[in-house]
């Protein structure tokens, strides 16, 4: 399976859906666990897709399985307003990192006549933003830079390649240069890490220099 940023994400009725925002992918087996549409015209926040939910998937376009309800895919991201001071027993160290605080009432509700009572205290309450994905995976942005080990900045990751009949990450394909553009196959074997901005690998850019550039005429 070959993932390419901004492939378009079908139903199994060919119905757009989106197109691939980011891949969320396990740092520790290198696994695509699933996969985020970007927002657009049909969805106004980015959604979660299972990779279970997906049936086929090539570089141009993703289709999902019969049956996958896509009304009710999962927002990728959620915000939920906490009292202040329930944030305070339950993570007392980390309050001090919680951003924004605000006052009742919420952002968009209407409280008639609450200027003149803004001095009663009214109680702080704190947005914590929560992603739906597996705690620990990474969503790994499309054009996440690719940099080396001795921190040169070499490219940006255009494509993910997946072993046959698994979802664990063998290859990427990494994209050089401004006006000459050539593409880099790199295994897997060479990533030291995986960030949602970027990914770091383990050898040098010399290495990736001597690479073929990869040629898709020759698929």
């Amino acid at each position: 399976m070959k993932l390419r940023k901004g492939a378009e994400i079908l139903s199994a009725e060919k119905e757009s859906i989106g197109k691939i925002d980011r891949v969320v992918v396990d740092p520790a087996t290198k696994e695509i666990t699933h996969l985020v549409s970007q927002k657009g015209f049909l969805f106004k926040k980015e959604k979660v897709i299972s990779l279970e939910q997906v049936q086929t998937a090539n570089e141009e376009r993703v289709i999902l399985n019969k049956g996958v309800d896509t009304d009710n895919l999962p927002d990728f991201e959620e915000v939920h307003h906490v009292l202040l001071e329930e944030l305070e027993q339950s993570a007392p160290d980390q309050v001090k990192y919680a951003q924004p605080v605000f006052y009742y009432p919420l952002p968009g509700a209407v409280w008639w006549g609450m200027e003149p009572y803004s001095s009663y205290g009214v109680p702080p309450y704190v947005a914590q933003k929560e992603r739906n994905i597996p705690e620990g995976e990474i969503p790994l942005r499309k054009d996440a830079e690719v940099v080396s080990r001795d921190g040169e900045s070499i490219g940006r990751v255009v494509s993910l390649y997946t072993e046959p009949g698994g979802h664990k990450i063998s290859h990427l394909g990494l994209v050089r240069g401004l006006l000459k553009k050539e593409v880099k196959i790199i295994p897997t074997f060479w990533v030291g890490g995986v960030y949602e901005e970027h990914i770091k690998l383990s050898v040098d850019e010399d290495f990736v220099d001597r690479l073929p550039s990869y040629n898709k005429d020759k698929e």
